[in-house]
């Protein structure tokens, strides 16, 4: 069985305040195991945190690898994204181990959302 081709969207993305002023291309893989409501909510994290250097994740999501990352020239997180289930210990993970790190999530549920809150206010 073949996989998806990768989802390709042209994107214009205009913020004045950031600075950010693009139209490209932005492919999404779109991963066997992967439901195709997340590679949506990725495609809207780059748009919603874009940033030079921000790149997609290969693969389906996985808690020890974010969504959506910068990184810096020594292969560190500088930008770490998490989409539809961040898990607090996961995050508490990646803030000590990359000193500096900027955590962003995105949720298409409240659920989940609520459950984060939760997990870090505790």
């Amino acid at each position: 069985m073949s996989s998806p081709s990768p989802l390709q969207l042209r994107i214009a993305l205009a913020h004045v305040d950031r600075g950010i002023d693009l139209v490209g291309k932005l492919i999404v893989d779109r991963d066997p195991e992967t439901p195709p409501e997340h590679v949506i909510l990725r495609a809207l994290a780059w748009c919603l945190f874009h940033e030079d250097g921000l790149r997609l994740a290969d693969g389906p999501p996985r808690r020890d690898v974010p969504d959506l990352s910068v990184l810096s020239p020594a292969l560190k997180a500088v930008t770490w994204i998490a989409c539809a289930a961040a898990d607090a210990e996961q995050i508490r993970r990646v803030v000590a181990h990359n000193r500096g790190v900027r955590v962003q999530t995105l949720f298409d549920e409240a659920a989940p959302r609520e459950r984060f809150e939760r997990q870090i206010s505790g």
